[in-house]
């Protein structure tokens, strides 16, 4: 599953997709604050949520215009989906 976030000023919106296909979507406010263990457990726990596992997420993409929660983020995705942020 690609994991497609959406960092806005006010919520990040995370969507999962298998092809074309969105097969869940969440949202959690925009917090600047977070330590990148909030988000990886945080994000985590949505997906089990919605019926996926860390394991599922074979890539990610992040779009954001807000760059200071970006190395919590990005950090969070490297150490909980074994994913490198380019």
């Amino acid at each position: 599953m690609l994991l497609a976030i959406d960092v806005g000023n006010t919520n990040i919106t995370f969507g999962g997709y298998e092809g074309e296909k969105q097969v869940c979507t969440f949202r959690m406010t925009t917090k600047q604050q977070r330590t990148s263990d909030e988000y990886g457990i945080s994000i985590s726990e949505m997906l089990k949520l919605s019926g996926y596992t860390r394991e599922s997420v074979t890539g990610v993409i992040i779009a954001s215009v807000v760059p200071g929660i970006m190395h919590s983020l990005t950090s969070a995705i490297e150490k909980y989906f074994n994913t490198k942020i380019a």
